[in-house]
């Protein structure tokens, strides 16, 4: 008899369970992304990892011209007590003088022993780039290729993944002072 209420008893409990059971969680897949910062250079999609960058500021209000430099190099501007030499990217890279706007923007980086605020047309904005969208780099013109890394297709815009320490390697670009000779 005991053995007849225990095993109604434990069918009971399983009929409970069946009716109150929980689907298992459903697989879904996990895709890595980054963030990086939406910049416009010479009305080319360029992207730079967040982590290339200390911080983005407006253009300075003021800033000193620097005697014997690079056309490229705006000039040293006082960022909260501490000097920071402004370089132009656009004319870097095009020999094109970037138009200061409301849109332009500093971005300050320090790599390979370089502290500098590289001046930009407009930061669009940052974004997360998944990391199954990388597609080969293409259609960008020779004068960036050399600091594209990869590239990421975003809802059909391609956006060209820039390398800020390939820049602050080039020997060219450290070198900001006019030959004299």
């Amino acid at each position: 008899m005991e053995l007849k209420r225990t095993l109604a008893l434990l069918e009971r409990i399983e009929a409970q369970c069946h009716q109150n059971v929980v689907g298992l969680p459903i697989h879904e897949e996990i895709i890595q992304t980054w963030e990086g910062i939406i910049l416009d250079l010479a009305g080319y999609n360029v992207v730079l990892p967040i982590t290339d960058a200390l911080e983005v500021l407006n253009v300075p209000a003021s800033y000193a011209l620097v005697p014997g430099a690079k056309k490229w190099v705006i000039g040293v501007a006082n960022i909260r007590g501490n000097l920071l030499p402004i370089l132009d990217l656009k004319s870097f890279l095009f020999d094109d003088k970037t138009e200061m706007s409301s849109r332009s923007r500093i971005l300050v980086i320090e790599k390979s022993g370089l502290h500098a605020g590289i001046l930009l047309d407009q930061v669009i904005g940052m974004r997360y780039f998944p990391e199954n969208k990388e597609v080969a780099s293409e259609n960008i013109p020779n004068e960036i290729k050399p600091y594209i890394i990869t590239a990421f297709d975003i809802e059909g815009v391609v956006w060209h993944v820039f390398d800020i320490e390939k820049l602050t390697d080039n020997e060219h670009f450290r070198r900001a002072g006019e030959d004299v000779g």
